[in-house]
């Protein structure tokens, strides 16, 4: 879901509700448009947001953010409270990626031309794309030390 969120993003076809480079009016947002839980404003060095969109699936809403770099590539976050792919189901995620993260350690997949590291942070599910591969991701959002999974279920710790 969130690497076709991210395609869509990039051929115009969702675009931000909220154009805005402050995280507080990207949280203002989340919250007058019924959100019901807490998105975690992540900005990596070098990044700045760009906006931010809310959707809805299953009668839920679900918050979205995009940043940018210097060089305008953009990088896409797609934030859930972790009870919507467990006890109320409003989402699904793959049994062996839900165990993974679920276990504390982030899942991570190249495919497409882009890579996404998908990670439990606190009581949310954070999936974060981008046109970079997954390990480029990662070193982004200094997950430096983290257990990891790659699409052969093959265990490593993140490192730069």
């Amino acid at each position: 879901m969130a690497m076709n969120n991210f395609k869509a993003i990039l051929d115009s076809k969702l675009s931000c509700e909220i154009a805005s480079s402050d995280s507080n009016t990207i949280k203002s947002f989340f919250h007058d448009k019924g959100l019901r839980y807490a998105v975690r404003m992540v900005c990596p060095t070098g990044w700045t947001y760009v906006g931010a969109v809310v959707s809805q699936d299953n009668g839920e809403k679900f918050g979205h953010v995009v940043l940018k770099d210097a060089k305008g590539n953009l990088l896409y976050i797609f934030e859930v409270d972790q009870k919507y792919l467990t006890s109320e189901k409003k989402l699904n995620l793959d049994n062996k990626i839900m165990s993974t993260i679920m276990s504390g350690s982030c899942y991570t997949q190249d495919a497409e031309s882009m890579g996404i590291v998908i990670n439990k942070c606190g009581s949310n599910v954070r999936a974060v794309v981008s046109k970079e591969n997954s390990e480029k991701v990662k070193i982004s959002f200094l997950w430096i030390g983290i257990e990891a999974y790659n699409d052969n279920n093959q265990k490593y710790i993140i490192s730069n």
